[in-house]
């Protein structure tokens, strides 16, 4: 196994998921590859064998590696696992040998001109949430493997990195949304038998402290102002009187609605919105 060293970039001193891919084998590639399979369709079907997926895997990887190795870069294991993909779709698509003939051809365009952008991609051959989720409070992560597979599509349609979707994560309507119930549900949960004007007060004040401790790095020409601000929190009773959560959540949208804080020039956070509304529909998220 030691080709899986070299493919993944590791030495030998180094523990890390290297580790996992000697002790299990070429296990490991194929369930990755076919778990993407069924879940997202297309190759590997049942066309290309175990060992094939294998060897090719072989085959692509310790091209592309030794051509990042020319390149004096490091080529990240997730996009390798893309393009082994692509090269799976070559085999079962395309006539026997041109499978070969085209491998030469991009690694040689890769020596001369860098990764081509559609290569770099990300593919995952463990079934764990990308660093953008995982990166997410606890509390604001999703349940939803489907969701979290759209979300990380987008991103890397768009060419996003994992830190900046993060945030733009939290800038949606649909993490706001998810923010506002869990302090509800938490203020429920520490104080029970209160009565819903309380939970609202305790909810109010929580989103109006986070815009409050924030401020100073808000750059909006309409930023709320430290004034404004607490006002709303010397009147707390009268803005939590006859609330509830969802009318409460409309409220705040229409605070970051007067902030911009939902647009962005790229449409990426409207984008996430959608994605989450249509998932909402189907699934608990």
């Amino acid at each position: 196994m030691k080709w899986l060293n070299k493919l993944l970039g590791n030495t030998a001193s180094q523990r890390t998921l290297l580790d996992e891919f000697e002790e299990k084998g070429g296990k490991v590639l194929v369930a990755g590859y076919r778990r993407y399979s069924k879940e997202h369709g297309g190759v590997p079907t049942e066309k290309t064998s175990d060992r094939e997926i294998i060897e090719i895997y072989k085959k692509v990887g310790t091209a592309f590696r030794d051509a990042s190795a020319e390149r004096q870069e490091f080529l990240p294991a997730l996009n390798l696992n893309y393009i082994v993909l692509t090269f799976l779709q070559i085999k079962e698509t395309m006539e026997s040998g041109v499978l070969d003939s085209h491998l030469r051809y991009e690694v040689q365009k890769y020596r001369m001109h860098g990764l081509r952008d559609d290569y770099k991609r990300e593919l995952s051959l463990f079934d764990e949430p990308p660093r953008w989720h995982t990166d997410l409070p606890k509390e604001l992560q999703y349940s939803s493997p489907e969701l979290i597979r759209r979300l990380d599509s987008l991103r890397q349609d768009m060419g996003i990195g994992h830190e900046s979707f993060r945030l733009a994560l939290m800038r949606t309507k649909n993490l706001l949304w998810r923010k506002t119930v869990w302090v509800y549900d938490c203020a429920k949960q520490k104080y029970p038998n209160l009565s819903e004007d309380e939970y609202m007060k305790l909810v109010i004040k929580d989103r109006i402290r986070e815009k409050i401790d924030t401020l100073p790095f808000n750059t909006c020409a309409t930023a709320w102002t430290m004034d404004q601000l607490q006002k709303i929190l010397d009147n707390v009773d009268s803005f939590a009187k006859g609330q509830n959560i969802r009318s409460l959540f409309r409220v705040f949208v229409n605070i970051e609605e007067y902030e911009h804080s939902f647009t962005d020039p790229l449409g990426v956070i409207a984008k996430i919105d959608e994605i989450y509304q249509e998932s909402a529909k189907h699934q608990s998220i």
